[in-house]
């Protein structure tokens, strides 16, 4: 009888502890579920909040490794008064792949400052100096042009997103360039001036 009474004290006390350890195991599932759950989240917000500055740097990066195929052909007739060469500007938005990157309103823009220039040009013709409007590089605002396109090379360049649709971009220079996107394009590029 008390072997009896021992084997089932003793099974029950199995049960119990099985019970217990199946309780255990639930709750470090569930902890482990949620913070694997919550890590996910995380990882979903940061990969959202990089693709602003992905999207830019790419663009970056692109247009410092084509630089030299993109300016092969010059926009700009510079013998004789000066002109714009319209077939070289159609040259120059594809090789800077501003279909891909940039929405048709900054490909827009870029065009009638460039057929704004031409007009001024012809109006008043110039063989000589630099042209209003194009005294610096027109993505990069800089004249400072193989110091920044070296920044880019050398990944010395830092961006960060100011809010969804704008992302600052900084070189080492204390250069530092403000991107506005709509719909995941760049819709304008502007030299961010310290105050």
């Amino acid at each position: 009888m008390k072997t009896m009474l021992t084997i089932m004290i003793c099974i029950l006390s199995f049960i119990s502890c099985k019970r217990q350890e199946n309780n255990t195991i639930e709750q470090k599932k569930d902890s482990s579920e949620n913070a694997l759950s919550e890590l996910a989240t995380v990882i979903t917000q940061k990969s959202d909040k990089n693709i602003s500055c992905d999207l830019v740097l790419e663009f970056l990066y692109e247009y410092e490794k084509n630089y030299d195929k993109i300016f092969e052909r010059d926009f700009i007739n510079y013998e004789g008064n000066y002109s714009v060469n319209f077939d070289n500007l159609k040259y120059y938005i594809d090789k800077t792949q501003l279909q891909k990157f940039c929405t048709q309103n900054y490909i827009n823009n870029f065009r009638n400052v460039i057929v704004n220039i031409d007009a001024k040009l012809k109006a008043q013709p110039q063989n000589d100096g630099t042209i209003d409007g194009l005294e610096s590089d027109y993505i990069l605002h800089t004249q400072e042009l193989e110091e920044v396109l070296n920044y880019i090379r050398d990944r010395k360049i830092n961006c960060i997103e100011k809010t969804g649709n704008i992302v600052q971009v900084n070189f080492e220079n204390i250069h530092s360039l403000i991107f506005r996107l709509d719909k995941d394009k760049i819709d304008s590029i502007e030299l961010m001036i310290a105050n």
